[in-house]
C-alpha cells in the first residue's frame, strides 16, 4: 500500500472516529434537551391544573361575595321599614343587626380569601409564563440540536460509503431467510414528519426499503417501510396516514418484505 493510501486511510479513520463521537455527544444532548421539556411540560401542566382549580374557587368566591352582598342589602331594606315603628319591632332589629354583623364578618373572610386566591392565581400564571418562555428557549436549542445531528449523521453517511464501497454491494442476497426473522419495537413516533424510529437496524439485516407491520397487543396497525439505516435502529416511514393515529411507543414492528 502507497503511503498516499496509508495517509488516506487514516484520515477516514479519524473522521469516523470523531463522527461516531459527536454523533454519541449530540444524541446525548438532544435526550437531555427533550427529558428537560418534558419535566418542564409536565410542571407547566401541573400548574394548569393548579390554575383551573384556583379560577373555580375565585369564581365561587365571587359568587359567595355577590350571594352575601345580596343578603345585606336585603337586610339593610329590613332595617329601614322596622325603623318606621321602632317601638314594636326592637328585637326584630336587634336580630338582623346581629344578622348583618355576622354576614359582614364572613363578607370581610370571603374578601380576604378572594384575596389570597387572586395572589395564588397571579403566582401561577407568572410561573406558566415563565415556563412558556422557557419551552420556547428549549424548542429552539432542541432544533439547533436536530440541525447538528442530521449534519453529523450525513457527514458519517459520506464517510463511510467512501471507505466500504464494496461492503455494501455485497450485502443482501443471503439475508432474505434472516429477515423473516427481523421483530423490533417503536422507539420513537414522530406525527409530525410521518415517521417512526424502530429499535433494529443494519446489525438486523435490515436493509433500506424493508417493509415492517406494526402491531399492537398484536393486532395489526398498518406498514412502514424503512428509509434511513443505523447500526442498531432504523427510521421508517408511514405508508398511510391513517397510522400515526394509532401507533405508540413499544408498538411491535416485524419484517414483512422487502
Amino acid at each position: 500500500m502507497s503511503s498516499q493510501g496509508k495517509v488516506a486511510l487514516i484520515v477516514l479513520i479519524f473522521l469516523l472516529i470523531v463522527s461516531v463521537t459527536l454523533g454519541g455527544w449530540l444524541y446525548w444532548n438532544l435526550d437531555k434537551e427533550r427529558q428537560e421539556k418534558t419535566a418542564l411540560q409536565e410542571e407547566a401542566n401541573t400548574l394548569n391544573i393548579e390554575k383551573r382549580k384556583l379560577e373555580a374557587k375565585l369564581s365561587d368566591s365571587i359568587r359567595t361575595n355577590t350571594d352575601l352582598a345580596v343578603k345585606i342589602s336585603d337586610y339593610q331594606r329590613r332595617i329601614e321599614v322596622l325603623n318606621a315603628d321602632i317601638g314594636t319591632e326592637v328585637k326584630e332589629r336587634q336580630q338582623a343587626l346581629g344578622e348583618i354583623d355576622r354576614l359582614k364578618v364572613e363578607l370581610t373572610q370571603a374578601i380576604d380569601k378572594s384575596a389570597m386566591l387572586e395572589k395564588k392565581f397571579d403566582y401561577a400564571s407568572e410561573n406558566i409564563a415563565k415556563l412558556q418562555d422557557k419551552l420556547v428557549d428549549l424548542n429552539s436549542k432542541l432544533q439547533e440540536q436536530q440541525v447538528r445531528a442530521k449534519n453529523v449523521e450525513l457527514g458519517k453517511i459520506v464517510v463511510n460509503s467512501e471507505s466500504r464501497p464494496e461492503e455494501a454491494s455485497n450485502k443482501g442476497a443471503g439475508n432474505s431467510s434472516e429477515n423473516s426473522l427481523i421483530e423490533g419495537k417503536v422507539l420513537v413516533v414522530n406525527k409530525e414528519h410521518n415517521f417512526v424510529v424502530i429499535n433494529v437496524g443494519s446489525k438486523n439485516n435490515v436493509e433500506l426499503g424493508d417493509v415492517f407491520a406494526l402491531q399492537h397487543n398484536n393486532q395489526y396497525l398498518g406498514d412502514v417501510k424503512v428509509e434511513k439505516v443505523h447500526d442498531t435502529m432504523s427510521a421508517a416511514g408511514f405508508l398511510s396516514n391513517d397510522i400515526k393515529d394509532k401507533v405508540a411507543e413499544g408498538d411491535k414492528a416485524v419484517f414483512k418484505s422487502k
